[in-house]
């Protein structure tokens, strides 16, 4: 028959686990069951549950990569935005509950910012290498960052033949003004930015976005890892705890 801890004994090893702050609130609602029973399982099953949670988080930035540019386009922020949601609400509160130390929280942090920068990057630079023309532009305006950033110029095509619609885009990171003439290299549809110079290759962007991938992978699991240990010290494992963490909870600090 398992002793349930009590209250009072799982409240105070849970404020070891967590000496600075709240037990962190992790997802309940979509993953709760999960989460509730991560205490009962052995290390490789926690190892393996976390890299799979974080297959959500770097997965669709690949799939971007994967497919023609033409489909891209539609996908790009679609995969974005969903491996955004699935990093800040499923992956990071699951390895924080679970007692990981803040190296590997840092090391996903780090590898979601690069992925998602390394991800639009190669999109765009291989949609212009793909299908861009050289264009003669005119800046109609510039846009100033507010903060931090890069200002921001529109573009629109000078000298096309009459009845032919001017190309319009945007070129980032912009040194020119308004009434400013240039050559730009550009995609005709406007699904990437223009650029000043041709590009010749993705390698360094889509390089990045593998590292980071991998990056956020090994958080997980060195995550995962750690939080196992740390738990297994405090007497946090196994179903005894796992009953424990079903009926109290998370712990507040005033409690």
């Amino acid at each position: 028959m398992t002793t349930q801890l009590t209250q009072d004994e799982y409240r105070d090893r849970m404020r070891r686990l967590h000496p600075k702050r709240a037990t962190p609130r992790a997802p309940h609602r979509l993953s709760g069951r999960l989460t509730r029973r991560v205490p009962v399982l052995p290390r490789a099953a926690v190892l393996c549950a976390a890299f799979a949670v974080s297959v959500p988080a770097w997965l669709p930035p690949l799939v971007l990569l994967a497919v023609p540019e033409s489909v891209g386009g539609t996908l790009l922020w679609p995969l974005l935005v969903t491996s955004a949601i699935c990093l800040l609400f499923l992956l990071l509160p699951e390895i924080a509950h679970y007692g990981s130390r803040p190296g590997p929280v840092v090391l996903i942090v780090l590898g979601g910012l690069y992925l998602f920068f390394g991800a639009a990057v190669t999109f765009h630079t291989s949609v212009l290498i793909e299908r861009g023309r050289w264009a003669d532009v005119v800046v109609v305006s510039r846009g100033e960052p507010t903060s931090r950033g890069t200002p921001h110029c529109a573009l629109r095509e000078v000298g096309t033949a009459p009845g032919v619609r001017p190309l319009e885009t945007t070129l980032s990171d912009c040194p020119l003004r308004p009434g400013d003439h240039a050559r730009v290299f550009a995609d005709p549809s406007d699904d990437a930015g223009a650029r000043l110079n041709r590009p010749e290759n993705v390698s360094p962007e889509r390089e990045l976005t593998y590292l980071s991938a991998a990056s956020i992978a090994t958080g997980a699991v060195s995550g995962a890892l750690s939080g196992y240990r740390r738990r297994r010290a405090l007497g946090l494992l196994g179903a005894e705890a796992g009953l424990a963490e079903e009926r109290y909870g998370r712990v507040r600090r005033g409690d």
